[in-house]
């Protein structure tokens, strides 16, 4: 995560199209994910093997729903949680960025904290969607808040990923092993999407996700 949103996915937007990243959205999601992610790691017992594997098998079962409506609806573009059916009008891509109110940042932030407590120190995943909800609710372009979670899921990550690096738990072999397999998925994605088109792509997804769910909770 760290490395493939936060590192190859924030510099693949940043020269594809920065006005996507809203980019005070970190002051409420990034920070107090990580003193979350702080508390979570040194206040918090570690939670056992079959907890964890639970924990994820939930996730990957709501993110699964999420991904297999985007796919029905035609893309992750295409999903509101508004009303739309009174304006069917397009709204054109100047529309200027919502300005949410000091309860909405401060409930983001909440959300956030909660999600570095608990989620970010054992899945390492769940801040990039919460964010996208949180965006989306607060009436932030779908897109904007597509691009700034996958961002700020990486950037949640790390944190956690340098304390476990210097107390030795990161199993550096295998990491490294992976590294340039996300190196290469980011730079070959939109190739991919192109080919295969984005509801095949989410599809897919959906199906592995849920293929996920199953297994961990079959042998949590």
């Amino acid at each position: 995560m760290s490395f493939g949103n936060g590192l190859f996915g924030f510099l693949r937007w940043l020269q594809a199209d920065p006005s996507l990243i809203i980019w005070e959205s970190f002051l409420y999601t990034v920070l107090p994910c990580w003193k979350g992610s702080l508390i979570g790691i040194y206040v918090l017992p570690t939670p056992s093997t079959t907890s964890v594997k639970f924990l994820f098998a939930c996730f990957c079962a709501v993110v699964a729903v999420l991904v297999a409506y985007a796919a029905y609806k035609g893309g992750v573009d295409k999903v509101s949680f508004k009303d739309t059916s009174a304006n069917t009008t397009a709204l054109p891509s100047s529309q200027p960025a919502p300005i949410p109110s000091r309860l909405s940042w401060l409930l983001l932030a909440v959300v956030s904290f909660f999600g570095g407590v608990y989620l970010v120190p054992n899945i390492g995943v769940g801040p990039a969607l919460t964010t996208y909800l949180g965006l989306v609710i607060m009436g932030f372009p779908v897109q904007a808040a597509v691009v700034t979670g996958i961002i700020t899921g990486g950037w949640v990550c790390i944190l956690p990923f340098a304390l476990n690096l210097t107390t030795g738990d990161v199993p550096m072999t295998l990491w490294l092993m992976v590294i340039p397999g996300v190196y290469l998925g980011a730079k070959s994605a939109p190739l991919v999407h192109a080919y295969c088109g984005m509801q095949v792509i989410l599809g897919a997804f959906a199906v592995l996700l849920l293929f996920n769910a199953a297994l961990f909770t079959l042998f949590s």
